[in-house]
């Protein structure tokens, strides 16, 4: 089956990539995306480039790519880096605009832990169709971000969303915020939010925000918060499994619908 003529998420599977445009009525890669699909990938004229705007809509189109040609310049601190080699690229809309819709919306928070596992978290929760994720520093939590800190790594867990989103073939970016602490966090989302706890009852079938809490578990002051609370299994998980669980818990429950125009 031609994948034009298959049903709009197989379509979106098994396009030859997923790429984030501005405009979908006329989408145009970014230098990094051209570079990527033609000089990384090595993509032909005629591959199959779903274009996604970011808020759930996609279509597919065609690429063109012309012939290789010299660009860019060597940066002097780097005198032996070869110019990169691009191309003229363009894309070809050959779908409908497609929207997916997922409701109701889920958001997963989770508090910040050492090394790299914040990021695996992040990526993960994309991949699982997380709308909205919240890093968030708890009061037993080790890491501390001044402002500029909490706003780089914030830029980072976007990256790495974005780049989640485009291997998963999810349309719609989840919304991830700056790192906050967790009474900043109850103060926006008071009466949606419940804790993670272990032990707790099972999730309730109109929860849709769960919040997760370090390796040493939340204060007095954090349970003593008004929060619900949830159970996550019979054993105590690490900080990034629970959060993980969490979403999975949230995602399955879910409806979603599609719309073509």
């Amino acid at each position: 089956m031609n994948i034009k003529d298959a049903d709009p998420a197989t379509a979106l599977r098994e396009a030859d990539v997923l790429c984030f445009v501005e405009d979908l009525d006329a989408p145009m890669l970014t230098s990094d995306d051209a570079h990527h699909l033609c000089n990384v990938l090595r993509l032909q004229t005629g591959a199959t480039i779903a274009v996604a705007d970011g808020a759930g809509s996609f279509r597919l189109c065609a690429l063109s790519a012309g012939p290789t040609r010299p660009g860019g310049k060597e940066a002097p601190e780097h005198p032996t880096v070869a110019k990169r080699r691009v191309r003229e690229v363009s894309l070809e809309p050959s779908g409908a605009i497609t929207c997916f819709r997922n409701e109701p919306p889920l958001t997963v928070a989770f508090a910040l832990t050492k090394g790299d596992r914040p990021e695996w978290t992040v990526q993960k929760l994309t991949e699982l169709g997380i709308d909205s994720i919240r890093p968030i520093i708890t009061e037993r939590t080790v890491v501390r971000l001044d402002d500029d800190a909490a706003k780089r790594r914030g830029d980072r867990f976007r990256r790495i969303a974005r780049e989640a989103a485009s291997q998963c073939r999810r349309p719609k970016l989840p919304d991830v915020a700056d790192p906050v602490s967790f009474f900043e966090l109850l103060s926006c989302h008071r009466g949606a939010v419940v804790l993670a706890e272990p032990g707790g009852p099972p999730i309730a079938p109109t929860a849709t925000f769960v919040a997760v809490g370090p390796e040493g578990g939340w204060s007095p002051a954090e349970l003593e918060s008004g929060c619900s609370l949830v159970g996550l299994g019979q054993t105590v998980l690490r900080s990034e499994t629970a959060a993980i669980a969490a979403g999975v818990l949230l995602s399955i429950r879910r409806s979603g619908g599609i719309d073509s125009r």
